[in-house]
């Protein structure tokens, strides 16, 4: 079962949406007596997504308000470890293999896992726990490097934040270059549909406190109603 939560959204509204994760685990780990030669180490990932869907509204306070949160969907996938003495040896291996399996999992695979969008990297914990649970052994046993088939047990939760400052950005953009702007007559790259122009870092800061040209007043809320098919402070493609 595949989770998309941007791909049912009109692209513009997608494009102005980011998901930011956090979770936590626990792992249960099982010694493996005289493994044959080439035998390899199973990895069972089970775990709950919790999704959570929030919305920053143009003129609304600077934290994302929260409109609805998804039942916990449970997901369970198992892997092998094709290179078991690098995994228990190597943090950093351990620690990037633990995050292919998440991208690799069904329930996970359309979200961006990258490190930079976890506020706590929960294939860090991981990998910490298995490192260090290695090492010890390791120095347990004479040096010897043991190897374990692993049961992960986790939640992660997501939240998809949907900005509507950026969608006006988006959906008025005429894409032109011209010469004036709300603090310098410098060339700039954002033009609204009646032709009054502003710079990028200049238009969007405005654009979180009020849906209308900083110049004429003329209201914007249409231009983001019609890109997203949505109303404002709704998020777009949810009932």
């Amino acid at each position: 079962m595949h989770w998309q939560p941007l791909s049912i959204m009109p692209l513009v509204a997608a494009a102005a949406t980011e998901c930011r994760l956090s979770g936590e685990g626990s792992i249960k780990r099982d010694i493996i007596i005289n493994p044959s030669e080439g035998h390899r180490c199973r990895v069972l990932l089970h775990g709950n997504l919790l999704a959570r869907y929030t919305v920053q509204v143009v003129g609304g306070p600077r934290k994302p308000t929260l409109l609805h949160k998804d039942a916990p969907r449970k997901f369970n996938q198992a892997f092998e470890l094709f290179d078991p003495n690098a995994f228990f040896r190597s943090y950093s291996v351990c620690r990037d293999t633990i995050h292919q399996m998440l991208a690799q999992t069904l329930l996970l695979c359309n979200i961006d896992l990258a490190a930079d969008n976890w506020d706590t990297f929960l294939p860090h914990n991981l990998a910490t726990f298995v490192a260090d649970g290695s090492r010890r052994d390791t120095d347990e046993n004479g040096g010897i490097t043991l190897r374990y088939n692993m049961e992960m047990f986790m939640t992660i939760w997501v939240e998809v934040i949907y900005r509507e400052p950026k969608v006006l950005l988006l959906a008025c953009d005429k894409r032109a270059m011209v010469t004036r702007c709300l603090f310098a007559a410098t060339p700039t790259d954002f033009i609204l549909p009646w032709f009054h122009s502003f710079h990028r870092g200049c238009i969007l800061p405005w654009f979180y406190k009020v849906a209308k040209c900083p110049k004429c007043r003329h209201d914007l809320g249409k231009y983001l109603v019609a890109a997203t098919d949505a109303s404002m402070g709704k998020f777009p493609g949810q009932p």
